[in-house]
């Protein structure tokens, strides 16, 4: 899996880890496996983020502005979407959650597990 921003291009490499490219360097972000991964500037600095979905591990944000990793779940997402600088994310049987980047809080958006999602403008569509 692949994903870009005008800064780095980022790469999933599997059991070699998370890594990203810039200036002809490939440079590891994280040596543990991913099983997605979305950017998106949650920190409200004008860079991308790494949101990544570690699987048993949890889901983290790699902030490319400090180089740092942090915990934003312990409980292992079904999969992500970015609405602006929140994540929408579905926990399976947990029920869909929203992460508000703003104030670092979850909130339940439903109790329901949904097969697939996605944003028709700031509407969440689910299956």
């Amino acid at each position: 899996m692949k994903q870009t921003n005008p800064d780095n291009s980022y790469k999933d490499f599997g059991e070699q880890g998370l890594l990203t490219y810039l200036s002809n360097i490939w440079e590891r972000r994280s040596s543990f496996v991913a099983e997605s991964f979305l950017i998106g500037d949650i920190t409200g600095d004008g860079i991308g983020d790494i949101i990544t979905d570690f699987g048993s591990y949890g889901l983290f944000k790699y902030d490319s502005t400090t180089a740092l990793w942090s915990q934003l779940s312990t409980a292992d997402p079904e999969s992500m979407l970015l609405d602006g600088s929140d994540i929408i994310t579905d926990f399976g049987s947990y029920g869909l959650f929203k992460y508000d980047s703003t104030t670092a809080l979850w909130s339940q958006l439903s109790t329901a597990d949904p097969e697939s999602m996605l944003l028709d403008g700031s509407d969440i569509i689910t299956d």
